[in-house]
This record gives structure tokens, sequence and C-alpha cells, in this order.
């Protein structure tokens, strides 16, 4: 690698300048499982925790020390993520082997699937990404793996994920991030604040022999809130919701979802309240159905006392399916509605919430 490379590398990973703590996360492998995958070239070491992340973890922090110094690189193997304010953060390994990936990328367009023996990941438009083969029986070998690397800066810390779908995913990852065309090629992510990269590799034998970045885009930015929208709906719509909060994750918004965020055990309001404060918007999911709903009263209820507190939390009703102005409640008859049932109400949304 040249300085050209470097500099390009230093930009891509945004951690500044002059940074505070570089704090690299591995997983810990003080036990061992064994592997849920099998074929001629696989697992590449004798076990699968983890050396395969240890080794690009030690790739990577090879790469960080040529322009930075080695004393604000520190190595963290204890599981006992210090999330200091002013630290950044370099979380390396799949969800399987480093706890703290899922729930780093879970609200991002692109994520992994819950399956720990069939691993994919997930992303936008319902693309899905699964390693592949060739051959059969004993002679089946694998050809292609992902790694994924995603970026948000939260509170002016950055959280740098790189975590490979298994691990040549993992261990290519050096391949392209020591080549200067990776970098020219990712456009106007490259220097983005908030992003995330999908790149392929491919495998002969035990070797990673080449990539090609199959996504890359920008997320917004994300401020000092842990989500972008929060949404507030009527259980006899949760169908519709549910694939509005997907189309929504898909142009790179986080979304608070009861269904997928309530911790069971909790008091209804509080949990509402913490959600809402944590939260950039709030969406009514405005229908026929919305104003009966004991949901949307209470989220209504938790808002207004916070927003008399701190007027942060921004209201937006959107329709998702066609209402009358009976439908609407009356703390919201004077707000401006978008229409998803209308041509163009999504893309609108899209622009104002990224207004």
């Amino acid at each position: 690698m040249n300085q050209k490379v470097y500099d390009l590398a230093k930009k891509f990973f945004g951690f500044g300048d002059e940074p505070e703590d570089i704090i690299i996360v591995f997983p810990g492998f003080k036990t061992t499982r064994r592997t849920t995958l099998r074929c001629a070239n696989y697992p590449l070491f004798n076990y699968e925790v983890s050396p395969d992340d240890v080794y690009s973890g030690l790739r990577v922090y090879s790469l960080l020390s040529k322009f930075y110094p080695p004393d604000n690189l520190k190595l963290d193997f204890t599981w006992r993520l210090d999330r200091k304010p002013d630290s950044h953060r370099m979380l390396i390994g799949g969800p399987s082997t480093n706890k703290f990936v899922r729930d780093a990328t879970k609200d991002c367009p692109i994520s992994f699937g819950p399956d720990q023996r069939r691993r994919f990941l997930s992303g936008r438009n319902n693309q899905r990404y699964e390693i592949e083969f060739e051959g059969t029986g004993q002679r089946k070998r694998l050809t292609k793996d992902y790694c994924l690397l995603s970026k948000k800066v939260i509170n002016s810390s950055v959280e740098f994920v790189i975590a490979g779908l298994r691990a040549y995913g993992q261990v290519g990852v050096l391949s392209f991030l020591g080549d200067e065309k990776f970098y020219r090629n990712l456009g106007e992510t490259l220097g983005a604040e908030n992003f995330q990269v999908l790149v392929s590799v491919t495998v002969d034998d035990k070797t990673v022999t080449g990539w090609e970045i199959v996504d890359s885009y920008s997320m917004p930015a994300i401020g000092t809130y842990q989500y972008d929208i929060f949404l507030s709906y009527s259980r006899r719509d949760a169908k519709r919701v549910k694939a509005f909060a997907k189309r929504l994750k898909e142009r790179g918004f986080s979304v608070w979802l009861d269904t997928e965020e309530m911790h069971g055990g909790g008091f209804f309001l509080r949990q509402i309240g913490e959600a809402l404060q944590k939260s950039q918007y709030l969406i009514a999911c405005l229908s026929p159905h919305y104003k009966e709903s004991r949901w949307a009263a209470a989220e209504f209820e938790a808002l207004l006392q916070h927003q008399i507190d701190t007027r942060t939390t921004r209201v937006i009703p959107v329709e998702i399916s066609p209402c009358e102005d009976d439908d609407v409640p009356e703390w919201l008859s004077h707000m401006i509605r978008l229409s998803l049932h209308k041509r163009g109400g999504f893309e609108k949304l899209v622009k104002q919430l990224r207004s």
C-alpha cells in the first residue's frame, strides 16, 4: 500500500485527524463451538470462533496504525464494552461471535438475518445475500462470501462495523481496504458521516481472489437521537405499518416500532416516553382505525409531556390509507397530512424527513 491508499482509508473510516481512543472490539474466544458450515474449504481454521475475526481485526489495526498513533488504538477482548462518550468504536466479527454487531446494524437497511445456521444478509429492496458454492458432496466448495462495513456517528463518536457473513468475508477485508480502486468506486459514500457498504469476495480453494462492491449508500445523519422515526399506529393496521417501516429502513432511516422494541414487564407509558425521547420524528400512521386506538392516545399523552419538557420531537401525520377529517385526532387536525396512497407521497415524506 502507498500513501494515497492510507489517505483514502483515513477519510473512509472518518475518525478525524487527532481522535481520542479508538476501541477495536474483538469477539471473546475463551470458548469454542462447532461450526455450522462444513465443506471442502470450510471452516478456514480448525474451529470457527474466532481466529478469522482476530486475524482481520489485527490487519485493520495494522492499517489504522499507519495514520493514527498506536497509543490511541485500544484492543478490547473483554466483552465489557466501555462506551466512553469521547471514544470511537470499531466492532470486528459477525453477529454470531461479536455480540455488539447485531445491535449496531439491526435498524440499518442492510442487516444480518436471525438464522445463525443458514446465515444471510438482508439488503435494500428485499435483496437477500447468501454464501455461494460449487460442486457437490465432498467436493463442495465455498466460492463467494460477503463483508458488511457500516458506519454511524452517534453523539460525535464513530461506531464502525466490519462484519463478515462467514470467515472468508472477514479475512478478506484487507484485499479491498488495501486497494485504491475500492475507495474510488465508493463515489459520494467516501467521506459520508453515516453509511453502509456491502462487499462480495470470491474464493478459490482457501484464498480470497477478488472482491466487488455490491451496494454502497449514505444514511441520514443520526445526531443525538437513537431513532430517526417513532411509528404510532392502530393495531388493526399492523401489517400495513410493518411494510411501511420496512420501506423507511430501506431508505436508511432507523425506526422504533413497538412490536420490535417493547420489552416485557415494563410500564407501557414509561417505555413509550423513553422511546419518544430517543426519536427525532413521530409519524402518526393515520387510518380510519387510528383515532380509536388506545395506543395512539397513550403515545400522544407521553409525547405532549415530552414536548413541553424538551421541544425536540417533531410530529408528521401520514395517511397510510384514505381518511376523512373526522378520522384524525383533534391534536393533529391543524397539521398538514401526507398521504402514502397518493402518487409520490412516500417520496415527499422522505424529502421532509431529510430536510
